[in-house]
Protein backbone atom coordinates (compact mmCIF):
# COMPACT_ATOMS: atom_id res chain seq x y z
CA UNK A 1 0.00 0.00 0.00
CA UNK A 2 2.54 2.28 0.68
CA UNK A 3 4.56 1.81 -2.27
CA UNK A 4 1.63 2.40 -4.37
CA UNK A 5 1.27 5.53 -2.80
CA UNK A 6 4.59 6.65 -3.29
CA UNK A 7 4.30 5.55 -7.34
CA UNK A 8 0.96 7.76 -7.42
CA UNK A 9 2.28 10.62 -5.62
CA UNK A 10 1.74 13.87 -7.45
CA UNK A 11 4.93 16.41 -7.65
CA UNK A 12 5.16 19.84 -7.68
CA UNK A 13 6.43 20.09 -10.94
CA UNK A 14 7.14 17.68 -13.81
CA UNK A 15 10.02 18.72 -14.60
CA UNK A 16 13.04 17.54 -12.73
CA UNK A 17 16.94 17.84 -13.50
CA UNK A 18 19.36 14.54 -14.52
CA UNK A 19 21.27 13.09 -12.32
CA UNK A 20 24.35 13.44 -14.65
CA UNK A 21 23.46 17.18 -14.03
CA UNK A 22 22.55 17.21 -10.58
CA UNK A 23 26.33 15.48 -10.03
CA UNK A 24 27.87 17.86 -12.58
CA UNK A 25 26.13 21.00 -11.34
CA UNK A 26 27.20 20.00 -7.04
CA UNK A 27 30.85 19.15 -8.10
CA UNK A 28 30.99 22.89 -10.31
CA UNK A 29 29.52 25.16 -6.75
CA UNK A 30 31.86 23.41 -4.36
CA UNK A 31 34.81 23.51 -6.47
CA UNK A 32 33.74 27.43 -7.37
CA UNK A 33 33.56 27.68 -3.39
CA UNK A 34 36.88 25.60 -2.19
CA UNK A 35 38.62 27.92 -4.97
CA UNK A 36 38.75 31.31 -3.77
CA UNK A 37 39.93 29.84 -0.19
CA UNK A 38 42.84 28.94 -1.65
CA UNK A 39 43.66 32.22 -3.70
CA UNK A 40 41.75 34.83 -1.48
CA UNK A 41 41.71 33.10 1.69
CA UNK A 42 45.20 31.77 2.20
CA UNK A 43 44.11 28.60 2.84
CA UNK A 44 46.25 25.48 2.86
CA UNK A 45 46.71 21.98 3.41
CA UNK A 46 49.47 20.91 5.47
CA UNK A 47 48.91 17.10 5.59
CA UNK A 48 46.98 14.37 3.33
CA UNK A 49 45.49 11.25 5.03
CA UNK A 50 46.35 8.16 2.29
CA UNK A 51 45.23 5.03 2.90
CA UNK A 52 46.32 5.09 6.58
CA UNK A 53 49.63 6.89 5.61
CA UNK A 54 49.86 10.89 6.38
CA UNK A 55 52.01 12.70 3.71
CA UNK A 56 53.00 16.26 4.58
CA UNK A 57 52.21 18.54 1.64
CA UNK A 58 55.34 21.54 1.52
CA UNK A 59 54.27 22.77 -2.22
CA UNK A 60 50.96 24.59 -1.96
CA UNK A 61 51.39 25.61 -5.82
CA UNK A 62 50.79 21.76 -6.42
CA UNK A 63 47.61 21.78 -4.92
CA UNK A 64 46.29 25.38 -6.03
CA UNK A 65 46.65 23.77 -9.57
CA UNK A 66 45.12 20.63 -8.88
CA UNK A 67 42.21 22.99 -7.78
CA UNK A 68 42.06 25.24 -10.69
CA UNK A 69 42.05 21.97 -12.81
CA UNK A 70 39.17 20.15 -10.54
CA UNK A 71 37.36 23.46 -11.08
CA UNK A 72 38.10 23.96 -15.00
CA UNK A 73 36.83 19.88 -15.67
CA UNK A 74 33.68 20.80 -13.40
CA UNK A 75 32.55 23.81 -15.56
CA UNK A 76 33.20 21.66 -18.60
CA UNK A 77 31.37 18.52 -17.85
CA UNK A 78 28.40 21.07 -15.83
CA UNK A 79 28.66 22.77 -19.45
CA UNK A 80 28.46 19.62 -21.27
CA UNK A 81 25.51 18.19 -19.56
CA UNK A 82 23.14 21.69 -19.85
CA UNK A 83 23.97 21.70 -23.18
CA UNK A 84 22.03 17.80 -23.48
CA UNK A 85 19.54 18.55 -20.80
CA UNK A 86 16.06 18.90 -22.32
CA UNK A 87 14.28 21.67 -20.65
CA UNK A 88 17.17 24.22 -20.97
CA UNK A 89 15.49 24.23 -24.15
CA UNK A 90 12.36 25.54 -22.44
CA UNK A 91 13.57 28.44 -20.29
CA UNK A 92 14.12 31.08 -23.14
CA UNK A 93 10.04 30.47 -24.06
CA UNK A 94 9.53 30.72 -19.97
CA UNK A 95 11.13 34.44 -19.95
CA UNK A 96 9.76 35.43 -22.92
CA UNK A 97 6.41 34.13 -21.67
CA UNK A 98 6.41 36.03 -18.34
CA UNK A 99 7.60 39.54 -20.12
CA UNK A 100 4.73 39.16 -22.05
CA UNK A 101 1.89 38.20 -19.64
CA UNK A 102 3.06 41.79 -18.00
CA UNK A 103 3.32 43.74 -21.10
CA UNK A 104 -0.14 42.40 -22.74
CA UNK A 105 -2.10 42.89 -19.40
CA UNK A 106 -1.32 46.48 -19.23
CA UNK A 107 -2.33 46.94 -22.89
CA UNK A 108 -5.78 45.40 -22.31
CA UNK A 109 -6.01 47.75 -19.56
CA UNK A 110 -5.36 51.04 -21.35
CA UNK A 111 -7.62 49.27 -24.21
CA UNK A 112 -10.50 48.85 -21.98
CA UNK A 113 -9.81 52.33 -20.42
CA UNK A 114 -10.09 53.90 -23.82
CA UNK A 115 -13.44 51.59 -24.59
CA UNK A 116 -14.78 52.76 -20.88
CA UNK A 117 -17.82 54.52 -22.78
CA UNK A 118 -19.31 51.36 -23.34
CA UNK A 119 -21.74 50.17 -20.62
CA UNK A 120 -21.52 46.35 -21.65
CA UNK A 121 -20.03 43.51 -19.22
CA UNK A 122 -16.20 43.64 -19.57
CA UNK A 123 -17.03 39.90 -20.30
CA UNK A 124 -18.71 40.75 -22.74
CA UNK A 125 -15.88 43.26 -24.74
CA UNK A 126 -12.83 40.96 -25.80
CA UNK A 127 -9.45 42.69 -26.67
CA UNK A 128 -6.84 41.55 -29.44
CA UNK A 129 -4.15 43.65 -31.01
CA UNK A 130 -3.19 42.81 -34.99
CA UNK A 131 -0.25 41.43 -35.60
CA UNK A 132 2.27 41.58 -37.99
CA UNK A 133 1.31 38.65 -40.63
CA UNK A 134 4.58 38.01 -42.38
CA UNK A 135 5.71 37.46 -38.12
CA UNK A 136 7.16 33.87 -38.49
CA UNK A 137 8.20 34.23 -34.46
CA UNK A 138 4.75 33.95 -32.11
CA UNK A 139 6.64 33.83 -29.01
CA UNK A 140 8.25 37.38 -29.37
CA UNK A 141 6.71 40.08 -27.33
CA UNK A 142 3.95 42.01 -28.25
CA UNK A 143 5.57 45.09 -28.76
CA UNK A 144 7.65 43.63 -31.37
CA UNK A 145 4.73 41.96 -33.58
CA UNK A 146 2.30 45.10 -32.96
CA UNK A 147 1.67 47.09 -36.16
CA UNK A 148 2.55 50.20 -35.39
CA UNK A 149 3.11 53.83 -35.18
CA UNK A 150 5.73 56.28 -34.01
CA UNK A 151 4.49 59.01 -31.94
CA UNK A 152 6.72 62.08 -30.04
CA UNK A 153 8.13 62.03 -26.64
CA UNK A 154 8.80 58.38 -26.52
CA UNK A 155 5.49 56.95 -27.67
CA UNK A 156 3.79 54.64 -30.35
CA UNK A 157 0.52 53.86 -31.95
CA UNK A 158 -0.71 50.54 -31.72
CA UNK A 159 -3.78 48.84 -33.70
CA UNK A 160 -6.02 47.79 -31.56
CA UNK A 161 -9.22 46.57 -31.56
CA UNK A 162 -12.26 45.30 -29.63
CA UNK A 163 -15.18 42.93 -29.94
CA UNK A 164 -18.56 43.51 -28.15
CA UNK A 165 -20.51 40.43 -27.93
CA UNK A 166 -23.75 42.37 -26.89
CA UNK A 167 -27.07 41.84 -28.74
CA UNK A 168 -28.06 45.83 -28.39
CA UNK A 169 -24.78 46.08 -30.71
CA UNK A 170 -25.51 43.81 -32.69
CA UNK A 171 -28.91 45.07 -33.52
CA UNK A 172 -27.74 48.83 -33.45
CA UNK A 173 -24.43 47.96 -36.07
CA UNK A 174 -24.91 44.54 -37.77
CA UNK A 175 -29.15 45.29 -38.34
CA UNK A 176 -29.92 42.23 -36.15
CA UNK A 177 -33.68 42.00 -34.73
CA UNK A 178 -33.83 40.96 -31.30
CA UNK A 179 -36.52 43.42 -30.34
CA UNK A 180 -34.44 44.98 -27.74
CA UNK A 181 -33.35 48.94 -27.08
CA UNK A 182 -30.56 50.04 -28.75
CA UNK A 183 -27.50 51.67 -26.89
CA UNK A 184 -27.66 55.32 -25.68
CA UNK A 185 -27.11 57.85 -28.59
CA UNK A 186 -24.50 59.84 -26.22
CA UNK A 187 -22.53 56.25 -25.73
CA UNK A 188 -22.61 55.55 -29.24
CA UNK A 189 -21.31 59.22 -30.28
CA UNK A 190 -18.89 58.78 -27.85
CA UNK A 191 -17.74 55.29 -29.10
CA UNK A 192 -17.66 56.36 -32.73
CA UNK A 193 -15.28 59.23 -31.81
CA UNK A 194 -12.67 57.07 -30.98
CA UNK A 195 -13.67 53.52 -32.45
CA UNK A 196 -13.97 52.67 -35.91
CA UNK A 197 -16.53 50.61 -37.04
CA UNK A 198 -15.62 46.90 -38.98
CA UNK A 199 -18.63 45.05 -39.16
CA UNK A 200 -19.10 41.92 -37.55
CA UNK A 201 -16.71 40.20 -35.91
CA UNK A 202 -15.26 37.11 -37.99
CA UNK A 203 -14.85 34.24 -35.13
CA UNK A 204 -15.91 31.19 -35.15
CA UNK A 205 -15.62 30.99 -31.21
CA UNK A 206 -17.96 33.84 -30.76
CA UNK A 207 -20.56 36.85 -32.12
CA UNK A 208 -20.25 40.40 -31.86
CA UNK A 209 -19.15 44.13 -33.85
CA UNK A 210 -15.84 44.59 -34.41
CA UNK A 211 -13.95 48.18 -34.09
CA UNK A 212 -10.55 49.66 -34.46
CA UNK A 213 -8.64 52.10 -32.90
CA UNK A 214 -5.11 53.47 -32.46
CA UNK A 215 -3.70 52.98 -28.85
CA UNK A 216 -1.18 55.28 -27.89
CA UNK A 217 1.04 53.27 -25.09
CA UNK A 218 4.73 54.77 -23.20
CA UNK A 219 7.62 53.34 -24.67
CA UNK A 220 9.73 53.43 -20.97
CA UNK A 221 6.64 51.90 -19.35
CA UNK A 222 6.93 49.02 -21.61
CA UNK A 223 10.60 48.62 -20.88
CA UNK A 224 9.74 49.08 -17.09
CA UNK A 225 7.26 46.29 -17.58
CA UNK A 226 9.63 44.01 -19.39
CA UNK A 227 12.33 44.22 -16.58
CA UNK A 228 9.43 43.87 -13.87
CA UNK A 229 8.36 40.80 -16.38
CA UNK A 230 12.55 39.25 -16.20
CA UNK A 231 12.76 40.23 -12.47
CA UNK A 232 9.49 37.80 -11.92
CA UNK A 233 10.65 35.07 -13.65
CA UNK A 234 13.81 34.98 -11.87
CA UNK A 235 12.04 35.16 -8.70
CA UNK A 236 9.40 32.79 -9.25
CA UNK A 237 10.51 30.03 -11.63
CA UNK A 238 13.60 27.70 -10.46
CA UNK A 239 14.88 27.53 -14.40
CA UNK A 240 17.31 30.31 -13.03
CA UNK A 241 18.50 28.30 -9.88
CA UNK A 242 18.78 25.05 -11.64
CA UNK A 243 20.65 25.87 -14.51
CA UNK A 244 22.15 29.61 -14.49
CA UNK A 245 23.09 30.29 -11.34
CA UNK A 246 25.95 27.54 -11.28
CA UNK A 247 27.26 29.45 -14.37
CA UNK A 248 26.76 32.91 -12.44
CA UNK A 249 29.23 31.17 -9.27
CA UNK A 250 31.25 29.91 -11.73
CA UNK A 251 31.93 33.42 -13.10
CA UNK A 252 32.57 35.26 -9.19
CA UNK A 253 34.47 32.71 -8.49
CA UNK A 254 36.75 32.70 -11.21
CA UNK A 255 37.28 36.53 -11.31
CA UNK A 256 37.83 36.56 -7.49
CA UNK A 257 40.36 34.34 -7.88
CA UNK A 258 42.03 35.66 -10.76
CA UNK A 259 41.96 39.49 -9.31
CA UNK A 260 43.60 38.10 -6.35
CA UNK A 261 46.02 36.36 -7.68
CA UNK A 262 47.30 39.28 -9.81
CA UNK A 263 46.97 42.57 -7.94
CA UNK A 264 47.49 41.15 -4.94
Amino acid sequence: MLQQRNNNEVKARTRELSQGLLRQRRNLIISSIIMPLFFVGEMSVEKINVFGSVLDVKNQFGIKSIIILFFSYSLLRFWQYYREEIHTKEIWGAFVQSIIEKEEKYLEIEARNKAKMVTVSKSRIHVSFPTKKSDSIPQQPLINRRIEEKVPLFKRSASVEIQICDPAYEQKFLGEKYNIQNPNEDEIESLSKQWKLIGKAVDDSRSGVLFSSQLEYSIPRIYLLRTYGGISFFLNQSYVTDYQLPFVIAVISAAVTLYFTIFQ
